[in-house]
């Protein structure tokens, strides 16, 4: 499927969502799930013009084992090639932002919805 220059994955079954949430120990919102349904991410390593790019289930597993990125946070996205990720707090289920260079870990967007409403209407929105 292709989306705007960008390989999109074909989504995946609500069987691997919840083996996902399993493997996290964490109950994504119904909306993360739906995207998930729809789109499994960005192909490969791909980004968007604005340099955004969006994690596969298998993408997320792998960014999530290591321990370069905070651990209060189930991490779904990045900017400009892992200068920030974006992910899920474990506790307040918001969507934050973690800066590695400046160790920055801030909210972005209080659900996975505004996130997405934020980088449809101008992805700087998101940038700290």
């Amino acid at each position: 499927m292709e989306g705007g220059g960008i390989k999109l994955n074909p989504g995946v079954s609500i069987k691997n969502i919840e083996a996902l949430e399993l493997h996290f120990g964490f109950q994504f919102d119904k909306d993360f799930k739906i995207y998930l349904e729809k789109v499994n991410g960005f192909d490969d390593l791909d980004s968007d013009d604005s340099w955004f790019s969006f994690w596969s289930e298998n993408r997320m597993r792998e960014e999530n084992q290591d321990n370069t990125h905070p651990q209060d946070a189930i991490w779904f996205s990045d900017y400009f090639i892992n200068l920030c990720f974006f992910g899920f707090h474990k506790t307040d289920r918001k969507v934050y932002t973690h800066y590695q260079a400046l160790a920055v870990f801030e909210c972005v967007a209080d659900s996975f919805s505004e996130f997405i409403d934020l980088y449809l209407k101008d992805p700087n929105l998101l940038l700290r």
